[in-house]
């Protein structure tokens, strides 16, 4: 289950990641590219733990049951592509 885990996390996180790091990286900059950098900000200085607990939290307010599982893999993949976004813009910029 820890392995299930971790891989699922891990390419939800590298694709968030890229997105968020190509919008950064945009030659335009409108709205877009100030959104890109909210997620960064929040889900990057916080614990693993601390998103999926509000997930959980959020989702059970709406009536929305979603199982423990789920709640990791938004956490972590969260957490992943936030510093995924930083690390593929810093080496985008030379």
């Amino acid at each position: 289950m820890t392995l299930l885990l971790t891989v699922t996390s891990l390419f939800f996180g590298i694709v968030i990641g890229l997105a968020l790091a190509l919008i950064q990286e945009s030659r335009t900059r409108t709205g877009p590219d100030r959104d890109a950098r909210l997620p960064v900000a929040v889900c990057g200085g916080t614990p693993g733990a601390v998103p999926g607990h509000l997930h959980l939290q959020r989702a059970a307010l709406v009536g929305i049951k979603l199982s423990a599982f789920v709640c990791a893999v938004l956490a972590l993949s969260l957490n992943e592509g936030a510093y995924m976004a930083e690390i593929l813009r810093s080496a985008c910029r030379r």
